[in-house]
């Protein structure tokens, strides 16, 4: 044996025999074997130069394990008589591990402009393909499920696809399932749209759901837009996921004839079905809007969770609502308990009725119609202020002689001094307003005061008296 080495699939394999004396008359053949020993090929070989002996045209490696080169050395051109003097020798070239450089995975970029499908340089991360044709043939030959889209890229199916993953990297990555059989096949991060099919179920993952058609899914943490039409007779779940659409317009399902189990769990947004009939069941849970379409003629749907409903089928889907929440039930369940309109009354004593059925209601409602009459009566005591007069124990001018006697508005003049310089008398007059304080206008009362002194800065008594 001369040598062993790993080589690539289709790559070329060095054929080549190096007769030690450089005989040049020599007929040599080289005899290519599989791992199991049978017989691949033989090429006969023919002097280039000092005794070395190539084949006319490469061989290329081909995908076995490993391949034997066996050389033979015949003496005649016929190749009947084996030459005594050069003994066998033998090559062993082993299959390079070129799957390797997938990482599992076939890569895929609509704008790189690649169809080829060699194993081990074509679909890698570093040379996608960009045609389905390329990926399917990728992966049939290697056994791989996984394709990674890459580059804002459209994969449209073009044949069965089943059991795969698709996971798409990146923003904008679409798949287009175009009515290709695409039965138990993971899509994830990615735009799903197009006709689903097959009839099995597939499973989405953070995929964005647009005007898919014959839908059968389940679908976890997704985004939904557009009307996405559902398979009959399937049962779908979608957990977790939301209403890709702003403001009051919603997403919208659309079912099919036959009997079909819908599950909307943990949903959050607006949601609008439409097509629904008998013998279609449908499970929704989310805190937003429900719209049922006026082509609804039957089914039952289980509502939970805080919602608005417009029914505009008039009521021909069923619905069970004890589990929801919306403004309407509670305004009827009100209505319904107190009577229309009454729930909303500032009435006390009703409140007081309402806690009947509450622990120490007695107390309760003593003290709050203790509290009422207190109130009642402070109003009362307030709406009777400017009625009060002089029958009674003031009445307004007398209030503004009050705020006077605090020198509110108040003017003294007229003073008389002694030969102390103390003050022995003066005027006090008290007015209703400040503008007229000084004047003889808008007078309210007048004083004299009168303090009679002994002695520098010392009086004996100080008197107000009113004129």
């Amino acid at each position: 044996m001369s040598g062993m080495m790993n080589i690539n699939v289709g790559s070329e394999v060095p054929v080549l025999l190096q007769i030690s004396d450089g005989a040049t008359n020599q007929f040599p053949q080289a005899e290519i074997r599989d791992k199991d020993g049978n017989v691949l090929t033989t090429l006969d070989l023919s002097h280039e130069a000092s005794g070395l002996y190539v084949p006319s045209s490469p061989y290329l490696m081909p995908d076995e394990e490993f391949i034997k080169i066996i050389y033979i050395v015949y003496s005649d051109a016929s190749h009947t008589t084996e030459s005594l003097m050069y003994l066998r020798d033998c090559d062993v070239f082993m299959k390079s591990n070129i799957i390797s450089k997938y990482n599992g995975n076939i890569w895929y970029d609509d704008g790189a402009a690649n169809t080829n499908t060699v194993i081990g340089i074509d679909g890698t991360q570093d040379n996608p393909v960009s045609s389905f044709a390329a990926v399917n043939t990728l992966v049939q030959a290697t056994g791989f499920r996984n394709v990674n889209i890459i580059n804002n890229s459209t994969l449209t199916i073009g044949a069965t696809f089943q059991n795969m993953i698709i996971c798409g990297i990146g923003a904008n990555i679409t798949v287009n399932l175009n009515n290709q059989n695409i039965d138990n096949t993971e899509i994830h991060t990615a735009i799903v749209t197009g006709i689903h099919g097959g009839t099995g179920l597939i499973l989405l993952r953070r995929a964005f759901l647009l005007n898919i058609t014959n839908l059968n899914c389940f679908a976890d943490d997704c985004w939904m837009t557009g009307n996405n039409t559902i398979q009959a007779g399937a049962t779908l779940v979608f957990d977790k996921c939301r209403s890709a659409v702003a403001g009051n317009n919603t997403p919208q399902i659309t079912f099919q004839s036959g009997a079909t189990f819908l599950n909307f769990r943990h949903y959050s947004g607006g949601l609008q079905i439409n097509s629904m009939e008998v013998g279609h069941v449908m499970s929704y849970e989310t805190d937003g809007q429900f719209v049922i379409d006026a082509s609804c003629t039957g089914g039952v749907v289980s509502l939970r969770g805080n919602m608005t409903i417009t029914d505009n089928a008039g009521g021909a889907v069923t619905l069970t609502q004890d589990a929801a929440l919306s403004r309407t039930q509670i305004d009827d369940e009100l209505a319904t308990q107190h009577g229309a309109g009454a729930w909303i009354s500032a009435d006390v004593s009703l409140l007081a009725t309402e806690l009947n059925a509450t622990a120490n209601k007695d107390e309760i409602i003593v003290e709050m119609n203790e509290n009422e009459a207190k109130i009642d009566q402070v109003i009362v005591d307030i709406s009777n202020l400017n009625n009060i007069n002089a029958a009674d124990v003031w009445n307004e001018d007398e209030a503004k002689r009050l705020l006077g006697l605090m020198h509110e508005n108040i003017s003294i003049d007229q003073p008389i001094y002694d030969s102390d310089g103390n003050l022995t008398s003066a005027r006090v007059r008290l007015y209703s307003d400040a503008i007229s304080v000084g004047t003889d206008v808008n007078i309210i009362a007048t004083y004299t005061i009168t303090a009679p002194s002994i002695g520098p800065g010392k009086f004996t008594s100080w008197k107000q008296v009113i004129n």
